[in-house]
This record gives structure tokens, C-alpha cells and sequence, in this order.
């Protein structure tokens, strides 16, 4: 029962934090100016590097992997603090 719990709450978790994300990244007015660059700049550098591109791509991915796990765990986090304030809440 418990792993099923866990199992389902981590699923929830990942939906929710996806639609969140990815809400933010194409309503928010900032951040589209900002993928805007991203990929501007991006595409600068890999005309520039040509053939030796890829190191650039591959870090990317990396930087991009490691951004995400900051966001789910700081997601969670949030989540958790909000339940056990909850708690504590006149009701």
C-alpha cells in the first residue's frame, strides 16, 4: 500500500511539475525572451564551432539534466514545507 502511495505521488509530482514549468517557460513574458536568446546564442556558437559543436550540445544537456533536478527537488520541497505547515493552520 505504502510503495503504491509513493508510486502515485511520485507520478502526480511529475505531471504537476511538468505542467507548472512548462506553463511558466511559454506564458511568462521574461522567460520567452530568454529562450528567445538562449537559442539565438546558441545557434551562434554552433555555426561559429562547426564541426566541434557537439561538446557544446553535450554540455548543454548536462547543464539542462542538472537545472531540472534543482527544480523537481526545490518543487518538492515546497510541497513538503506546504503540507507540514498545513498542519500547524487554523482550520
Amino acid at each position: 500500500m505504502k510503495l503504491n502511495f509513493k508510486r502515485y505521488f511520485r507520478m502526480f509530482f511529475e505531471i504537476r511539475l511538468e505542467e507548472i514549468l512548462s506553463r511558466f517557460s511559454n506564458r511568462n513574458k521574461r522567460c520567452v525572451k530568454i529562450n528567445q536568446q538562449i537559442i539565438e546564442v546558441q545557434n551562434q556558437i554552433l555555426i561559429e564551432l562547426g564541426e566541434k559543436s557537439g561538446l557544446i550540445v553535450e554540455y548543454e544537456a548536462i547543464e539542462s539534466a542538472k537545472y531540472s533536478l534543482i527544480l523537481e527537488r526545490v518543487y518538492f520541497q515546497g510541497l513538503v514545507d506546504g503540507i507540514r505547515t498545513s498542519k500547524y493552520s487554523p482550520k
